[in-house]
């Protein structure tokens, strides 16, 4: 059965990634795959991409497309530093300013393995999730 790839994922599926592992993110394995790919994964009427783009432009791009289909986004950061006991911070913030903190505190979030990272648009049930490990979950029209 064909599955059908978001148009927000083309750009980044259909291009070569080079030496883009000279720029490891989080805790991209050594052996990983050097090009970007993606896996769909459903169960009754759940269906989420998990997809790795290895270079961080290209996930920042992604993060930020998803940001910018809205005005305003649920989000969710859990710090993982301590690991028996991890903090959420739970919020709602307007697209410029979360934006505008995303590129304040990009090291922590593109290089450090200890935190997660969710925005999803409320009127539609969107969601998106950047792992501590440096993947990409994207989740369309799921209710929560």
């Amino acid at each position: 059965m064909f599955q059908e790839i978001p148009p927000i994922l083309m750009p980044f599926l259909s291009k070569s990634v080079g030496d883009s592992m000279k720029q490891n993110m989080k805790c991209t394995a050594y052996e990983a795959s050097k090009e970007p790919f993606y896996l769909i994964q459903t169960k009754d009427d759940f269906k989420r991409y998990v997809v790795s783009l290895q270079r961080g432009e290209d996930i920042k791009l992604l993060l930020y497309n998803f940001i910018r289909k809205s005005r305003y986004l649920d989000i969710k950061v859990r710090d993982m530093n301590n690991k028996e006991n991890p903090i959420d911070y739970v919020g709602m913030l307007p697209r410029k300013k979360l934006l505008s903190l995303l590129d304040s505190f990009k090291d922590m979030l593109f290089r450090n393995g200890f935190f997660e990272f969710m925005a999803r648009i409320s009127r539609t049930g969107e969601y998106i999730v950047f792992d501590d490990h440096g993947l990409l979950f994207i989740i369309y029209k799921y209710e929560f």
